[in-house]
């Protein structure tokens, strides 16, 4: 890791005026990716939905360990909160890994952790979703991975009681992790799976798992699931565009729903082609603020598109970019991912607890007000 004053000292204030000569390349195609995307939606029009508005509660992600039971670190979550509130988002997505749940020597004290957040939020009249994640390990066979995330929603639905829990995530995020989805049909079976494995109690609680793409859903649709959410990150035509109204329209016609999950995958297609979703080279760009203007027109084109395809619920990924972010310069440019996440957040931090945003969240403020 770098020296932390040198992280300190880039900590400084939002956006850079100029695209560095380095990125401008990759500026320049994302940009026009948005503006084919944006001309399309401009013709169209859909039916006139009441769209829910999520915010990542970043503050509560589990992976942050032991660290979230300690009296600042809950009284952050709650700041982050009432932030997410103060921009006009009606619900907040909250992750929580299996492996915190579901076998630690401390999980009653994450269970009562989240118990009392589900409570928080409720007082402010917020929705939850909860999305459940996975550690990274391939020596787990497709039975232990859905034996553990069927004993992990159990402990969720019955401490937090949330409106949404997304059981399954994107397929390459999965077999990113444990190596079990190549295909498909790997899909269909885990999924199978794990709603087999789930308490016949559950139905005060909308199931959610990813589309992904037209061919992925074909092999999921028929199950007994009640959502579908099309979650978008690289930006194209037929990935905003084609696959959405494929999607949407299949699982319309069996009397299903969608919802809509995404932030802007800032990769080029040759990235795209050799790392799909999961480079870190790529999610480190995610921190700096020069790609806020293309982060704001992202999550207007998910709104938009949501109201055509009649997506009622939008969920808005990487939210601490709202409150803060990292300038790019000669001396952040190198940052390792977890440390340019590292100094976002204390960026953010700061901004949270002095109760403000960048002009990234007051963008969101005015788009998720208008939606």
């Amino acid at each position: 890791m770098k020296a932390f004053a040198v992280i300190l000292a880039a900590c400084t204030v939002y956006g850079a005026t100029n695209v560095p000569a380095g990125q401008k390349e990759l500026y320049v195609y994302l940009e026009r990716q948005l503006n084919a995307v944006e001309n399309v939606l401009a013709t169209g029009s859909g039916p006139a939905t009441n769209i829910t508005v999520a915010a990542e509660l970043f503050a509560s992600d589990s992976a942050r360990g032991e660290l979230l039971f300690g009296k600042r670190a809950r009284a952050y979550a709650i700041a982050v909160l009432d932030r997410i509130v103060s921009l006009g988002f009606s619900a907040v997505t909250v992750h929580i890994g299996t492996k915190e749940l579901i076998g630690a020597t401390n999980a009653p004290q994450y269970a009562a952790y989240y118990r009392i957040l589900a409570a928080e939020i409720r007082a402010r009249k917020r929705g939850i979703r909860v999305v459940i994640d996975l550690p990274y390990g391939t020596n787990r066979t497709m039975q232990a991975v859905a034996k553990s995330i069927t004993a992990a929603s159990a402990v969720i639905i019955r401490e937090m009681s949330p409106d949404y829990l997304s059981v399954l995530q994107d397929p390459e995020y999965i077999n990113a992790r444990t190596g079990l989805l190549a295909t498909p049909d790997d899909y269909r079976t885990l999924t199978q799976t794990v709603l087999t494995g789930l308490d016949s109690g559950r139905t005060h609680v909308g199931i959610i798992i990813d589309a992904v793409n037209p061919e992925w859903f074909d092999a999921v649709a028929q199950l007994p699931v009640e959502y579908f959410d099309i979650r978008l990150s690289a930006v194209t035509r037929e990935t905003a565009i084609e696959h959405c109204d494929i999607i949407a329209r299949r699982a319309a016609e069996l009397g299903k729903s969608v919802m809509m999950t995404g932030w802007l995958y800032k990769a080029s297609p040759r990235e795209l082609a050799a790392s799909g979703i999961t480079n870190d080279a790529v999610l480190v760009r995610d921190a700096f603020s020069l790609w806020a203007p293309l982060d704001e027109r992202f999550v207007s084109m998910l709104l938009m598109n949501a109201k055509r395809i009649g997506a009622g619920y939008v969920s808005c990924s990487a939210s601490a970019i709202f409150f803060g972010g990292v300038v790019y310069s000669e001396i952040t440019r190198g940052l390792s991912r977890s440390d340019a996440m590292e100094l976002l957040e204390m960026n953010a931090r700061t901004n949270i607890l002095n109760e403000t945003v960048n002009p990234l969240g007051a963008a969101m403020r005015r788009t998720v007000k208008i939606r």
